[in-house]
């Protein structure tokens, strides 16, 4: 797993901040009792260290759940660029 942290950890090395927007949101039939899913589609404006910045189109896939005292929490989050 350390390979894998240390690759995330780089893919961020050159930026300087990151904005991101939800642009829409889709309810999905949950698959579990007590979840909720949804797809989200959005843009990441990127500041690089440079100064110069780039704006990206994104789309996600999350799962929560409810615990036992009605918190919802994210069960599952995959994002696509």
């Amino acid at each position: 797993m350390a390979g894998i942290a240390s690759v995330r950890q780089g893919m961020w090395e050159g930026i300087a901040k990151r904005e991101h927007s939800i642009v829409r949101a889709f309810p999905a039939p949950p698959r579990d009792a007590g979840a909720a899913e949804y797809m989200l589609f959005g843009t990441v404006t990127l500041l690089f260290k440079t100064g110069e910045s780039k704006t990206v189109d994104w789309a996600s896939h999350a799962r929560l759940k409810a615990d036992v005292e009605t918190v919802w929490k994210f069960a599952y989050y995959r994002v696509y660029l």
